[in-house]
């Protein structure tokens, strides 16, 4: 093959040469700059268990929340505020909604 012959395999349309892309760099946050980090307090629920009355099998508590007295049995939900989890001879267990953590309460004198 002569030097003048054209590569057939050669690329008659060629691609502009890109720019070199710039190295993105992340934005390094400081305390001062990000608003959304002050915590919010959410305050422990306070209960009052009155008394608990019943057998083994099915168990009441009057609890009083938020100066209410009223009766809960396993599995009931205060709106807003709690969800009784088990109710002992002594205590009553019962799950914050608002902190999302089970806390044991046990009746005066115990």
């Amino acid at each position: 093959s002569a030097k003048g012959d054209k590569d057939p395999f050669f690329p008659l349309v060629t691609k502009p040469k890109k720019a070199p892309r710039k190295k993105r760099t992340r934005k390094k946050f400081t305390k001062s700059s990000t608003s959304r980090t002050a915590a919010v307090v959410i305050p422990d629920i306070e209960l009052k268990i009155v008394c608990i009355v019943g057998n083994d099998t099915k168990r009441m508590a009057l609890i009083e929340f938020e100066g209410k007295t009223d009766e809960y049995f396993k599995g009931d939900t205060k709106a807003g505020g709690f969800k009784i989890v088990d109710i002992n001879g002594n205590s009553v267990t019962v799950y914050s909604l608002r902190k999302r953590r089970q806390r044991t309460f046990k009746l005066p004198g115990n």
